[in-house]
This record gives C-alpha cells, structure tokens and sequence, in this order.
C-alpha cells in the first residue's frame, strides 16, 4: 500500500489564493532564505532577462534575509514591483 500524507489529503490543502493583487500574469514562487548560496543574483537576473523578453511576471521570493544586498540589487535593476521579497511566512499545514 503506497504512502499517503496528509499534505496530499484534499480535504487538508487550501485552495485560496495566497495572493492580494489583481496579477493575472505568471507567478514564480521561491521558498527559502535571501543568502549568496541560494543564488537570488541568479534569479534576480532572469527575472530582468524574462521581463526584457516581454514576460509578463512576478517573482515572489519567501524567506529571511541574511543578505540586504540581493534587495537593493532588484531595486538597483529597476524590479521593485516585480522581483518581490516577502519575508518570513508561516507554514499553513500541520
């Protein structure tokens, strides 16, 4: 009999849309801290890459910052509202 989890219960995943804005474009989610070896310059730069290319998207990046400086790099390439660092969240599932 396969392992079942209850993170893959249907019952016990939200559905709603974690997201307060109107962006009806694509969504690119990165889980984990803001440190050199997750590589957030990389990241960074493919979003300015994929903007340039006439993408329609919005980066999120969830977790604490160790290093401020990948922040004002998004800033410095002009990606305020679309390279977006959101902090610390929560674990929804039990």
């Amino acid at each position: 009999m396969p392992f079942k989890s209850d993170i893959s219960n249907k019952r016990t995943i939200k559905k709603e849309n974690p997201f307060n804005d109107d962006f009806s474009g694509i969504r690119v989610v990165t889980v984990g801290r803001i440190s050199a070896e997750k590589g957030p310059d990389t990241a960074i730069e493919t979003c300015e890459i994929l903007m340039a290319k006439g993408y329609e998207l919005k980066w999120h990046w969830i977790g604490a910052s160790e290093d401020e400086s990948f922040i004002y790099l998004a800033k410095e390439k002009q990606l305020g509202e679309k390279f977006v660092f959101e902090g610390v969240d929560i674990n929804p599932y039990k």
